[in-house]
């Protein structure tokens, strides 16, 4: 989970998001190759590829052989955009697209076709066009290509970024809003009918960038793309282009992932590049591999998540010096083929294949009011419910994001309660390995409060809190009033005021507990001398809430936080306790 912030008992404090994640066992061995290594995870592993290198004629021998050797999906990087495909109106040239495809069949690849529809890259004549002949334009322009390619192209980017960065349709000259100055939205839905048309088996994405993390274009088009999928348009996937600088942190993207598979859709990373500052150096590179890496790992940890493309492989063909002066090196290879670090760790990430489960409950806490959190999680959901004085709808990290307000004492919430008032289970299985992190911004440094916990009958089965300044976890040895505490205590102190990244690794086979602190382990983090494991309770869930309940016989402590996006660290990949 991710809790955003908290505060002293009798103070305010605001709780933002909850994610709990179980345990897995790692798999074992480096592939390879990237495609082997992907067939391992299950996923496809793909590249934007230019049809005219390509072509043997063209000498471009390495391309070619690294490729198909490499890649498992390929993506038409230009040759299938408007501008090139149909050049004169009803005038196809199909030749270099035609290329990507037989490469990819002569290599057992998937295909992937960029893009359909697009406010860039037009021919001059379809901008001549407005009215019923733009849209009868457009409507043979999809139905002539989807066509030309049907039972050949696997997947089409039908529709590629419609949105404005405030979430609604791009509209006006300055926002590149021809489509949507023209035809409306209705041209949305029309493009994914006439594909569907044309080919019922490709499936069908609306492709964005700037949707990697909770914002107001990933709010704006979730609600586009749940109003399509309300009326019966045709729309299967959204692709996450996933664009990024060196320093990008990408913490929430599987949370945002998840939000649009819980529709039904599967979701890809379809253009992804990191570029950095020009000269390059060791630690940009090793930065790189890290937004590489989490790209990767967030694909791997949403189930429908089926491709992860990078928009090209190698420096030596990459679009982003043109576009960004001063700014380069943004694929996995240098300009002699050469692999760089990011290669390397998506390779390992991929070797690793899937984690064995995703998030058993995650709470975003981003609802705008009302007495309800909907647990973001597909399977056996377990809304949490405010308790008491607690309110939803309050101003978290960022002016788009939403949080819950305690007030330390009795304002929390909890799961076993849903819009239907229906009872449940509890969230999250203790005795096994699990991870809770939290984003948190303590109103005071010295306040006794509970973050999160878990009813047992006679004790909590953990508790994550702060405690004389500084941040514990934990464990009673058993459910039991005789039980021990088993304790973590952070070194680092609570910094009351400041934002902190707040993340507990319990791996149950060594007994072992992890403490992080914004990506670092705190040394706090210890082995329990007596060895003991955890064990299951099947109470509820609280957060920002002491459980002191007149059903719970459990210990009483204050509770006021603000949480925010739960993320799952790697960490949840631990091996047995030889």
């Amino acid at each position: 989970m991710r809790i955003k912030r908290f505060g002293a008992v009798a103070s305010t404090a605001v709780l933002g998001a909850l994610m709990v994640v179980m345990g897995n066992a790692p798999a074992s061995g480096t592939q390879s190759t990237l495609r082997a290594a992907a067939d391992t995870a299950g996923v496809k592993i793909g590249s934007a590829v230019s049809g005219k290198r390509l072509d043997p004629a063209a000498g471009e021998d390495a391309y070619r052989q690294w490729a198909g050797a490499e890649l498992s999906s390929v993506t038409t990087e230009n040759d299938a955009k408007w501008k090139y495909i149909e050049p004169g109106q009803g005038s196809f040239y199909w030749d270099d697209t035609d290329r990507v495809v037989e490469f990819a069949e002569a290599n057992d690849q998937e295909v992937r076709g960029h893009t359909l529809v697009w406010h860039s890259d037009l021919p001059d004549w379809v901008g001549q066009l407005s009215g019923t002949a733009l849209r009868d334009a457009l409507q043979h322009h999809v139905t002539s290509i989807v066509g030309h390619y049907r039972g050949r192209v696997d997947a089409w980017d039908v529709v590629n970024e419609p949105l404005n960065d405030n979430g609604g349709l791009r509209t006006g000259a300055g926002q590149n809003g021809f489509w949507g100055d023209q035809l409306s939205a209705s041209y949305i839905a029309d493009a994914f009918s006439w594909a569907h048309a044309a080919d019922p088996q490709a499936k069908l994405y609306l492709n964005e960038y700037g949707i990697e993390a909770d914002s107001a274009k990933a709010r704006g088009l979730y609600n586009l793309v749940r109003d399509l999928l309300d009326r019966g348009v045709p729309i299967h996937g959204i692709g996450f282009q996933t664009h990024k600088l060196e320093t990008t942190r990408l913490s929430g993207l599987a949370d945002v992932m998840r939000r649009f598979t819980a529709l039904g859709l599967e979701v890809a990373i379809t253009e992804l590049d990191v570029r950095v500052p020009l000269p390059v150096d060791a630690a940009k590179l090793e930065r790189q591999a890290n937004v590489y890496g989490w790209a990767t790992e967030a694909c791997l940890a949403v189930p429908r998540c089926v491709s992860v493309t990078t928009w090209g492989f190698t420096d030596e063909h990459s679009w982003i010096p043109s576009q960004y002066p001063k700014w380069g090196a943004a694929t996995l290879l240098d300009e002699r083929y050469a692999p760089k670090p990011a290669y390397q760790r998506v390779l390992q990430l991929l070797s690793l294949g899937r984690p064995a489960a995703g998030p058993v409950a995650a709470w975003r806490l981003d609802e705008a009011s009302g007495d309800v959190a909907a647990d973001a999680t597909s399977s056996s959901p377990q809304h949490l419910a405010k308790a008491d004085a607690g309110v939803l709808g309050n101003e978290s990290r960022a002016p788009y994001l939403k949080a819950f307000k305690g007030n330390g004492v009795n304002a929390g919430a909890k799961t076993c309660e849903d819009p239907a008032g229906r009872s449940c289970g509890s969230a999250i299985r203790t005795d096994v390995s699990y991870t809770i992190t939290a984003w948190i911004n303590p109103a005071s440094s010295t306040a006794d409060q509970v973050i999160a916990t878990q009813r047992g009958v006679y004790r909590q089965a953990f508790t994550l809190g702060q405690r004389s300044g500084r941040y514990y976890f934990t464990i009673p040895t058993t459910d039991s009033p005789s039980g021990i505490d088993q304790t973590l205590v952070s070194t680092a102190a609570v910094a009351a005021g400041q934002w902190t990244h707040l993340a507990v690794v319990w791996n149950n086979g060594w007994s072992h507990a992890q403490l992080f602190l914004n990506g670092v382990r705190d040394s706090g983090s210890a082995l329990w001398n007596n060895g003991a494991d955890s064990w299951a309770s099947t109470g509820q869930f609280l957060s920002e809430r002491a459980p002191r309940d007149a059903d719970s016989p459990g210990p009483s402590a204050t509770c006021g936080c603000t949480s925010g996006w739960h993320r799952m660290p790697r960490s949840r990949r631990w091996p047995r306790r030889p």
